[in-house]
C-alpha cells in the first residue's frame, strides 16, 4: 500500500527519473527481502510458537525471492513510463488550456483579494484585445455602461492607464 502511494506520488518525468525511481524501488525490495528472512520467523514465533516459526521461515524465504523480483519489474515499468513521458515532453503539439481567467491584482498595494469572476473576465477580455499587455497591470476598477449611442462600453481603470472598449455585439 505504501509502495503504491509512493509510486503514484513520484511519477517519472523522463528516462533518468524512471531509472532512478526503479532502482531505488529495486534496492528497497532487496533490503525488505533480506530482513524478511529474519523478521517473518520472529513474527510467526510470537504468534504461534514453533508452528509460526516454520511458517514465518517459509514466508521469509519466499519474500527473499519475490520481493527482489517485484523490484526488478519496478525498474522495467518505471523506465518504460519515463520513456513514455520523455516522448510526451518532446511533443510540442500540446497547448495550454485555461480553466478560468487570470486573477485581478488590485492596486495601489498589489493586494490579492478573493477571486472575482467578473473582474477576471474583464481582464481576460482585454488581454485578448491588447495581446496580453494589460494582464500585468495593477487593476483599480471597472464599469460597464451605455454611451450616448446606446452602445455598451466597458471602462477599466488601471493604476497607470484607462481603457475604454465598445463591447456591443453588432
Amino acid at each position: 500500500m505504501q509502495r503504491q502511494q509512493e509510486k503514484a506520488k513520484n511519477r517519472p518525468k523522463d528516462v533518468v527519473d524512471g531509472m532512478s525511481y526503479g532502482f531505488k524501488s529495486f534496492f528497497k525490495s532487496i533490503g525488505k527481502g533480506i530482513t524478511g528472512v529474519v523478521t517473518e520467523p520472529m513474527k510467526g514465533y510470537k504468534k504461534s510458537k514453533f508452528k509460526g516459526l516454520i511458517q514465518g521461515g517459509f514466508r521469509g524465504l519466499s519474500g527473499l525471492v519475490a520481493k527482489p523480483l517485484s523490484g526488478a519489474l519496478d525498474v522495467a515499468s518505471n523506465t518504460a513510463e519515463g520513456i513514455k513521458n520523455t516522448a510526451g515532453f518532446m511533443d510540442n503539439s500540446r497547448t495550454h488550456i485555461r480553466f478560468r481567467d487570470p486573477r485581478a491584482i488590485y492596486a495601489p498595494n498589489s493586494s490579492i483579494k478573493p477571486y472575482n469572476e467578473f473582474d477576471a473576465k474583464v481582464l481576460g477580455f482585454l488581454s485578448g484585445i491588447k495581446k496580453g499587455k494589460v494582464v500585468n497591470k495593477q487593476f483599480l476598477a471597472q464599469s460597464v455602461n451605455y454611451d450616448f449611442r446606446q452602445d455598451r462600453v466597458m471602462c477599466v481603470v488601471f493604476l497607470d492607464k484607462i481603457v475604454l472598449a465598445n463591447i456591443s455585439k453588432k
